[in-house]
């Protein structure tokens, strides 16, 4: 589980230097930024295909999102600690 997290986590670095832009922790919006800005056009064309897709191609941007999640949780609690 340890060595899935890790990878898991390479891959949302990985996925936000080639996107160029911030993860989510909303999976659309990880998907937009990924496919949307490229040529389809508006956040609406983007939509569509989003709920064209099957779940097993939108697990992909889930797990992206999940992991977020899980990162931002762990920051904050983190920085919470160090104010006490």
């Amino acid at each position: 589980m340890c060595e899935f997290i890790r990878t898991l986590t390479k891959f949302v670095d990985v996925f936000q230097r080639r996107t160029g832009y911030a993860v989510s922790d909303n999976p659309f919006f990880n998907f937009y930024n990924a496919v949307g800005r490229k040529g389809h056009g508006n956040a609406r064309d983007a939509a569509r295909l989003w709920n064209e897709m099957s779940d097993g191609e939108k697990e992909t941007y889930r797990a992206i999102a999940k992991e977020e999640k899980r990162l931002k949780r762990l920051h904050r609690n983190r920085n919470r600690e160090n104010e006490r």
